[in-house]
């Protein structure tokens, strides 16, 4: 009841409940002058209140102050007092951005490649056949020589089949240094177990769902991509 508006509605409910006129309006401060004011607010603020709210919708990063400019532009012009009022009274906000998800401190970083079978890379590439069946590789690349050391193919690889094509690897080129995967819960699930091979590897990559570790395992999997 503090706004004019409410009062005059409080002072009419009133006068229907039998009170006076002059004894309702002295009650609640209103002036009887002011008894059948009706608010032209309303079909004043009709047209930019609905320009506002299309204009939010289609810029949603632009506040109330920006959204003021367009509404300029348009042939509505008003202060800026008025734009909060309206985007208030519309309830218009601007989004919260989502927060990045940041890498951990303790995880290692990638290492640049010194030699060969020192550092490789790997990623999943997806693809489907022509009867619908999904199609899962695995490429592995060594980050110094930029040899495409294995492209696994079969219709779902799990930890264990990461672990007997690194197995095979490490039996063909050597002993390995480091890992750069980018599907870290298989390489953990692989090489945290108590039958991995690999028990002095050194893990190191981005975080989850993040792009590909390194140049050359990005091009070889463009390449594969393109190819396929």
């Amino acid at each position: 009841m503090v706004g004019a508006a409410s009062r005059r509605e409080q002072a009419r409910y009133a006068q229907v409940r039998g009170l006076s006129c002059r004894r309702a309006c002295a009650l609640l401060r209103v002036a009887r002058s002011g008894l059948a004011y009706r608010s032209r607010m309303a079909n004043k603020d009709g047209g930019p209140l609905a320009r506002m709210r299309e204009l939010a919708a289609r810029y949603p990063r632009f506040g109330y102050r920006r959204i003021r400019i367009f509404l300029g532009r348009d042939g509505f012009s008003m202060g800026v007092d008025r734009a909060y009022r309206l985007w208030r009274q519309a309830g218009l906000q601007v989004p919260r951005r989502r927060p990045r998800r940041r890498v951990s401190g303790k995880r290692p970083r990638p290492v640049p490649a010194t030699g060969r079978n020192h550092v490789w890379a790997y990623d999943f590439v997806f693809d489907r056949c022509a009867n619908g069946q999904q199609l899962k590789c695995l490429t592995i690349v060594d980050e110094w020589t930029r040899e495409a050391l294995a492209i696994d193919v079969a219709g779902s690889i799990r930890s264990g089949r990461v672990v007997e094509v690194l197995s095979r690897l490490v039996s063909q080129h050597g002993r390995l240094g480091t890992c750069a995967p980018t599907a870290w819960p298989t390489l953990l699930a692989s090489c945290s177990s108590a039958r991995s091979p690999f028990p002095s590897l050194i893990l190191c990559g981005t975080a989850p769902k993040g792009p590909s570790v390194t140049a050359q395992l990005g091009e070889s999997v463009g390449q594969l991509r393109g190819s396929s």
